[in-house]
C-alpha cells in the first residue's frame, strides 16, 4: 500500500514494481501504488516533499540522488537485481569490440 516514485517509462515502472506490487497482493497485502514522474529528479522530489514513501530507479541514479539531497534520504536495504543492459552503436564502429 506504499506510493512509489518511479520515472515514467522506466523498467522499474514497466516490470520491477507491477512484479513486486503482485508478490504483494498475492500474499493478501496490498498492492504498491506505482507514481510515475516525467523525470527523475521530479520523482526524487516526490520523496523529498512526502509525495511518494519510497522511489525505485537503478542503483547508481538512487545513490545519487541520495547524494544531492544531502541526508534527506537514504537507502533501504541492499541493491538487488541487476538487469542485462547493452549499448547500441553504429554498425561497423570500431566501439563494438569494447
Amino acid at each position: 500500500g506504499k506510493k512509489v516514485a518511479v520515472q515514467a517509462t522506466t523498467v522499474q515502472e514497466t516490470d520491477e514494481l507491477p512484479a513486486r506490487s503482485k508478490k504483494c497482493t498475492d500474499e493478501g497485502k496490498p498492492a504498491i501504488e506505482i507514481v510515475p514522474f516525467d523525470s527523475q529528479d521530479a520523482a526524487t522530489n516526490a520523496v523529498v516533499l512526502g509525495q511518494a514513501d519510497a522511489m525505485s530507479a537503478d542503483s547508481p541514479v538512487t545513490l545519487y540522488a541520495i547524494k544531492q539531497t544531502n541526508g534527506k534520504l537514504e537507502q533501504a536495504g541492499e541493491t538487488f537485481d541487476s538487469a542485462p543492459y547493452g549499448w547500441p552503436v553504429e554498425k561497423g564502429s570500431p566501439l563494438a569490440q569494447s
